[in-house]
């Protein structure tokens, strides 16, 4: 699992990262990634297939996007969320982690 946080990336350079992430770990992968580019915050949630299951990337993403004012959704793999709230991204992320942690347990 990885929930972390970016400076000044763009929302298809954190989908790439997303793609890495799960090339790199083909099973029991999570990732949410967030960053504020050109001042509007982003977030993006992937899923490997035998974990999808367990975390709904779309489901994840729709739980956290309010935080940060913001909408968003997808599948189960992969997902993605804008916002206006800077200052709450911390606390998405933060929101993100425990929720899969509960998920995991």
């Amino acid at each position: 699992m990885l929930v972390a946080s970016l400076q000044n990336v763009e929302s298809e350079a954190l989908r790439e990262m997303t793609d890495w992430f799960r090339d790199r770990n083909p099973e029991k992968g999570i990732v949410v990634l967030g960053s504020v580019f050109e001042g509007k915050p982003a977030l993006i949630a992937a899923v490997t297939k035998d974990m999808t299951n367990t975390v709904h990337a779309g489901n994840l993403i729709k739980e956290i996007a309010p935080i940060i004012d913001g909408g968003g959704g997808g599948r189960p793999n992969l997902a993605q969320a804008g916002g206006k709230a800077v200052d709450k991204l911390p606390d998405a992320l933060d929101r993100a982690y425990r929720l899969i942690v509960d998920a995991l347990n």
